[in-house]
Order: C-alpha cells, then structure tokens, then sequence
C-alpha cells in the first residue's frame, strides 16, 4: 500500500513573543524577564505559555537555594543541641564524680580526669562531648577556673578545645611541675621493701601516671615491677620473662605469700617500702 501522502494538516499561525518585567514581590526573587509566548490554538483562542530566559533561570534557582539554606539552618541548629543533650544524659548515668577544686592532693585531680576518662570510653564519646561533659561536672572555684579559660579561647577565636588539650590545662591548673616532678621521682625510688606484693602493685599504678613514658609498654611496665620486687622474689619473677604486667603480678603475688617478708622488731614500713626508723642488728 502507498504511504499516505495528502493527509490535509492544519498550520498554526505564528506564535507571537512579549518580554515582560515580573517584580519580585515578597518571595525575595530577583526581577527577570520574563517571555511571555502566545500560541494560537486550534481553535482560534490563544493559550499563553512563560517561558524563562538562561540568566534570570539561574538567578532565581541561586535565590531558591540560598534560602533554602537559611531556612534549614535553624533546624540543624537545634538537632546539635538535641544531640548534645543525649550525650550529657547518658553521662550522668554513671554518676560521674564532680570536681570543685576544693582539695589540694593532686592524686585528687589525676583521679577525677581518670574516672571520666573511664565512663567516656565505655560510651566511646566523641572527643568535643568529652570537654562538654567534664566541663558540666566542674563546680565552685572549677567552674570559674573554666569560665575565665573558656572565654579567653572563644575571644581569641581559636578551634574548640580537644580532651587530650582540656587534660593538660586541667593538670597545669591543679598540679603544679614541682609536684609532679616529686611525684616521678617517688616512683623511679618505688620498692616493694616490706609491703605486701598487693599494696606495692597500688603503689605502683598510682605512680606511674607520673611518669607515663616509663611505663607506656607492657614490656617497660613489667620491667619496672619487677625490678622494685623485694630480693626474695625478684630473680623467680624475672627468669620467667612474662610479656604483660597482669601475669608478672599474679606469679608475684603468689610467691609474695609462700614466702611471706620478716619484718626485725623495731622496723616500720614506709610509704613505698622503705624503712622509716630501724634498730641495727647486729
């Protein structure tokens, strides 16, 4: 069959273009121009299109997403808050030790950063909610300390303070050099001398903080215990060469009450093992 070929098909008249001027109104749109296009329909009527030019498209979608930003701005601000609550709420759970400053021990303040620490790894918090959690349980004179250090990193417009930089303000604040460096030289004399294997393990632990790069491997912690064993079960600890401190004190411990120390009449123990006042024996 022969394609069809004299199918009459209507025409339209030629559409007819006007540019108009749109104000912008309240929207905060820019003020394109707008083509207004008049096409003729079938029928005789003439149906109006809008059509766009290129720049005043990509004006009003610019303006579209700036306020599209400045109205979501709001809502991501207060999620953030929401967000910190949550935190702060699962922190209290534990009952977290408060800090007023009120005690001048710096065991006191090393123990606090210790127990915080302890709560923030289990809930494995980020490092920002660790500074706004410590800083929530700060009062009395801890709180203005922070108030006056606080507002002076905001005014200087530095970045928000890290944990590891929040710890060494606090420490500097609470425990001065000079008592530090007692702290490190009564652990570098640390002995076992008469005291039990359990207390000199105390002892021990609660030293070494103040001296972390003595003891930041398991093989240099073990090496320091051992050498601060008293002589009767030193060398027995030593020759077995153990590789973490929890077995070199188990295997300590246990030889500590098989062979327990005897203590001369007249002698007391000290506070890391040494003698306080002793008679000689001849």
């Amino acid at each position: 069959m022969a394609p069809c070929t004299d199918i009459p098909v209507d025409r339209d008249p030629p559409a007819t273009v006007t540019s108009l001027p749109v104000n912008a109104g309240a929207s905060g749109l820019p003020t394109p121009h707008i083509l207004l296009t008049t096409i003729p329909a079938a029928s005789g009527s003439q149906i109006p299109s809008v059509a766009l030019s290129p720049d005043a498209l990509q004006q009003i979608i610019d303006c579209m997403v700036r306020n599209s930003g400045a109205r979501s701005s709001a809502p991501s601000s207060q999620s953030s808050t929401v967000g910190n609550i949550n935190y702060v709420r699962e922190f209290i759970k534990f009952d977290p030790p408060a800090f007023d400053a009120s005690s001048g021990d710096i065991d006191v303040a090393y123990d606090w950063i210790r127990d915080l620490e302890f709560v923030f790894d289990l809930l494995k918090f980020p490092d920002e909610q660790r500074v706004r959690c410590a800083v929530f349980k700060l009062q009395g004179n801890a709180r203005n300390w922070w108030r006056s250090v606080g507002s002076a990193q905001e005014d200087d417009g530095e970045s928000p303070i890290s944990w590891e930089e929040f710890k060494d303000m606090f420490l500097d604040w609470r425990c001065p050099m000079t008592l530090r460096h007692e702290k490190e030289m009564e652990f570098l004399n640390l002995k076992q001398g008469n005291m039990s294997v359990e207390d000199y393990d105390q002892q021990f632990l609660r030293l070494s903080r103040f001296a972390p790069e003595m003891v930041d491997t398991q093989s240099k912690m073990v090496h320091r215990f051992v050498m601060g064993l008293r002589k009767g079960i030193r060398g027995l600890v030593a020759i077995q060469n153990h590789t973490d401190y929890a077995s070199a004190f188990e295997v300590a411990r246990t030889l500590d009450e098989c062979m327990p120390v005897k203590t001369p009449p007249g002698q007391d123990e000290g506070s890391s093992g040494q003698k306080r006042k002793h008679q000689r024996i001849a």
